[in-house]
């Protein structure tokens, strides 16, 4: 392996461990410890039977004073985790199997407990099991692993796990990708993180809460034996899905097949019945396969949910702003590598649950792992945007929508990498899915909208017209700091609301520009058709004195002349005569050190009016336009805002 490829794969280790890795217990693997916090902190507990006074702990240490609390994984009614013990533990505390006494209430059904470590706020490390209540596990009950069989069409094993109950009616299996987080060649590190998931996780919630099977592959992701690092395996990228000839040739269909071994040879003489549907469930890697595998085999999969996609859902669409979108960013040549057509039609019927935390930063792009073509990676960029969040994943709900195809995108705030604070809204997503219930709810329109309302909307010059732009929403819901108008008249204003007045007949492009956080903009544009007014003065009507004076403005034998009016000394009128308006003398004649200023010095109603608006309307929008780079909109904002001494709270960098 070459230097560069090397360093792509260790960069991709890295951000697994500073992401999902992390989030080990937060329902990624099965560490027993949260992202983010120490190592010093970790638990287990293991599947087991129980009176219901007592469980055992498989495994605890803790370095700093904390508690334990046994509570239910699943929230009742009210929306809480019931409570079964709570316990101190001291720093340096350490055990293993020690049975611990419930001593708030006890558990009174077969169910899944979680046990956690906490201090003051969220848990520092937790860990999931069923307990049997009054009755032994069923047989068969938890993790196996049932190892590869070619003949029956897939080269590598998978690891099953079957909850305590077992669903009514045709039910789906779950599936849930492996992920190891890097390229090894060592296979045991594959099998070991695949049975890690099957027995730890969101996954396996939703398979005990849901009562159906568990199914996990343990498919390798190899640094060269039988192809290097660069083929993400675990993403179902293009390098993946185009090999053949090798033990790794289409592993989606692998999939197929495995699932279908399970319900003949593994589960066959279970108590379930099973429909040719899949459920399933990813996140980083195994969010990009299960996504990417949906639009892939849309007719057997019943729901999907899967995150941290880094912002680039597979569009199902062949083409977009001007590039041809090939797999893994569209599918226009997918018909060519898997010699199938997308059925739309049956991906429209998938419940999916594509979803994102606002703070993620885990981003494949520049990472040769993801993206071994420079060319696919260009168009990526091209055609999703640089942020992940607010230009990648608002455009992946455009493309659904412009094919056609339902699907629910949301972001949650203030989250990172890390699938947990989604956990409850998965299983539940997938409940609702199974039960036939309508999923709408767990999405959200992250799509930017920038749009105004213009009353009246065909107004007469010198009419005050209205703006209103309350009804845009910028990407991803993200906060407008600043709203930018440009009337197509030379005049500019700033907030969601101005008031204009256009002072001539014709029309208008009148423009709206949006400025949210980091200085991501958006605009609009609508034309305005202004009609004459015929009860504003014609030009004729509104002519300067110097254009026209009129004879009664003459001076009388007794008056004293105005500046405009006084005759030169060797035209001075008679009593009799009245200079006609060709013959009234100019400001240039007469004007003495005292008198008011000269007609050629006072500004033109327009003039006056045209200083007057821009005094309270801010400086010419040119100024911000010129502004470039990176937050260019909002450094004119402000801009604008100084100039006009705006004391009101808005964005300071």
């Amino acid at each position: 392996m070459d230097g560069d490829q090397s360093t792509r794969c260790i960069r991709r280790g890295f951000l697994r461990g500073a992401g999902v890795a992390a989030a080990a217990a937060a329902g990624v693997s099965g560490t027993g410890s949260v992202a983010g916090e120490s190592e010093g902190v970790s638990v287990t507990i293991d599947d087991q039977e129980s009176d219901g006074e007592s469980v055992v702990v498989t495994s605890l240490q803790t370095d700093r004073d904390a508690n334990l609390r046994i509570v239910s994984d699943q929230k009742n009614e009210e929306g809480f985790n019931i409570g079964y013990a709570d316990i101190e533990l001291s720093a340096g505390e350490t055990f293993s199997n020690r049975t611990v006494q419930l001593n708030e209430q006890p558990i009174r059904e077969t169910r899944v407990i979680r046990a956690e470590i906490y201090t003051d706020g969220p848990a520092l490390a937790r860990d999931s099991a069923t307990v049997a209540v009054d009755e032994p596990l069923p047989e068969n009950f938890g993790v196996q692993l049932v190892e590869a069989d070619p003949e029956a069409g897939f080269n590598y094993p998978y690891f099953l796990f079957r909850p305590v109950g077992t669903r009514e009616g045709d039910v789906p299996i779950l599936v849930e990708p492996n992920n190891t987080g890097t390229a090894t060649n060592d296979f045991s590190r594959h099998r070991t993180e695949a049975k890690d998931l099957a027995e730890r996780g969101i996954a396996r919630r939703i398979s005990g809460e849901l009562d159906i099977p568990l199914l996990v592959p343990v498919f390798p992701r190899p640094r060269g034996d039988p192809v290097d690092g660069t083929h993400y395996t675990h993403q179902l990228d293009q390098d993946t899905l185009e090999l053949s000839g090798t033990d790794l040739e289409r592993i989606d269909l692998q999939l197929l097949r495995m699932v279908e071994h399970a319900k003949s040879e593994v589960l066959g003489d279970s108590a379930y019945s099973f429909d040719d549907k899949l459920v399933l469930n990813g996140f980083s890697a195994s969010g990009n396969f299960s996504d990417r595998f949906t639009v892939l085999h849309a007719d057997r999969v019943q729901s999907v949910t899967a995150g941290g996609l880094n912002g680039m859902a597979l569009l199902p669409i062949e083409e977009a702003k001007g590039e041809t979108l090939d797999y893994h960013v569209g599918i226009a040549d997918v018909p060519e590598i898997t010699g199938s057509e997308v059925d739309l039609d049956a991906l429209d019927e998938v419940d999916q649950l594509l979803y994102m935390g606002s703070e993620d930063e885990n981003d494949t792009i520049g990472f040769g792992d993801a993206w071994t073509s420079d060319e696919l990676e260009q168009v990526a960029l091209d055609v999703y945007g640089q942020d992940m969040i607010y230009e990648r994943f608002p455009f992946c709900q455009e493309a659904y929508r412009q094919a056609g195809v339902e699907a629910q995108f949301r972001i949650y705030e203030g989250v990172g990498h890390n699938p947990r604070p989604a956990a409850d809204d998965i299983v539940e997503f997938h409940r609702r899915s199974l039960d036939g219930e309508d999923v709408s709810e767990f999405g959200q329109d992250i799509v930017q909208n920038v749009q105004f309302e213009i009353v009246p909307s065909e107004p007469l010059a010198g009419q005050q017209v209205s703006f209103d732009a309350e009804g845009s929403q910028a990407a991803a819901n993200r906060e407008i700091f600043a709203y930018l108008w440009t009337f197509g008249d030379d005049e500019t204003a700033v907030g969601i609301d101005p008031t204009h007045t256009f002072e001539s007949a014709g029309e208008y492009d009148v423009t709206l520009e949006i400025v949210t956080a980091g200085g991501v903009t958006g605009s609009t544009s609508q034309t305005v058709s202004v009609g004459s007014n015929p009860d504003t003065p014609t030009e004729a009507q509104s002519r300067t004195p110097t254009e026209s004076p009129t004879p009664t403005e003459s001076p009388t034998p007794t008056e004293s002349p105005t500046p405009t009016e006084s005759p030169t000394p060797t035209e001075s009128p008679t009593p009799t005569e009245s200079p006609t308006p060709t013959e009234s003398p100019t400001s240039t004649e007469s004007p003495t050190p005292t008198e008011s200023p000269t007609p050629t010095e006072s500004p033109t109603p327009t003039e006056s009016s045209t200083a007057a608006r821009t005094s309270t309307e801010g400086p010419g929008f040119g100024v911000v336009s010129g502004l470039a780079g990176v937050g260019g909109a909002a450094a004119g904002y402000r801009l604008l805002q100084s100039t006009q001494g705006d004391e009101s709270d808005s964005e300071d960098g």
